[in-house]
């Protein structure tokens, strides 16, 4: 008799090499998708970070005017 053919093995071999695949492409997917995301809460809160600068400095510098208006009188 013969023993049976290698097939199972090499289906066996091809399914684990797939699975494997797919997992690294999953988790570069969902590296990716969690990168964007990352760049989107950026862009938006960037705006704001901008803002609150302009806010902090104009106060300081209306501070320093009412500061040094005080000190002529």
């Amino acid at each position: 008799m013969q023993p049976p053919p290698r097939k199972v093995k090499v289906t066996q071999e091809l399914k684990n090499t797939h699975t494997e695949q797919m997992t690294r492409l999953h988790f570069k997917h969902q590296t990716e998708c969690d990168l964007l995301e990352d760049m989107r809460y950026e862009q938006v809160s960037l705006p704001h970070a901008c803002t609150d600068t302009i806010l902090i400095s104009s106060t300081a510098e209306e501070l320093r005017n009412v500061l040094t208006d005080r000190q002529m009188i």
